[in-house]
């Protein structure tokens, strides 16, 4: 961590443009963090606008962003992300590679991208080919559900490997 803050320290030094948005209001996609707390977790998280937080018990079950509404940060391993980046179907391919699976129903797309053998599922939503409406992350996720693979058609072994 205290070689990221100095790389952090010395490209806004230099003027590259790099900055780490703060930890409390950033989700990290490839972490599957918000605010540095793992889903799973009891660790109260400060409220970020545009984000449904549920929980299981104590524990951290879900983390729902919805794009239009929300004011934090985004990042992929620590790496601030603009949301822009990821606003279609196809640059969300670019950062996360091929989803487990993917749903395409009425002019809306979903992509499943599943996490320690399905226990953890980030779902990106599109209302349409140009507009991601819904990142979610959930423990379990949707897909761990027999009966929800079947509703979505999922051909693919579970749990994913």
């Amino acid at each position: 961590m205290k070689i990221e803050l100095s790389f952090a320290i010395v490209f806004a030094t230099l003027g590259v443009g790099c900055q780490t948005p703060p930890v409390q209001d950033t989700i990290d996609l490839a972490l599957l963090t918000i605010s540095g707390v793992a889903t799973g977790s009891d660790t109260p998280i400060h409220p970020i606008e545009g984000v449904e937080v549920s929980r299981d018990g104590q524990q951290l079950a879900s983390v729902v962003i919805t794009l239009d509404e929300f004011t934090g940060h985004l990042a992929i391993s620590g790496v601030p992300l603009a949301t822009s980046s990821i606003a279609t179907p196809d640059k969300v391919l670019q950062h996360f590679g091929a989803p487990y699976w993917h749903d395409a129903d009425n002019g809306e797309i979903v992509l499943f991208y599943e996490r320690d053998g399905g226990s953890i599922e980030l779902k990106f939503e599109f209302a349409d080919v140009t507009s991601l409406a819904y990142i979610t992350i959930a423990r379990p996720g949707v897909l761990a559900d027999p009966e929800q693979r079947s509703s979505y058609g999922v051909t693919k072994s579970w749990p994913p490997k």
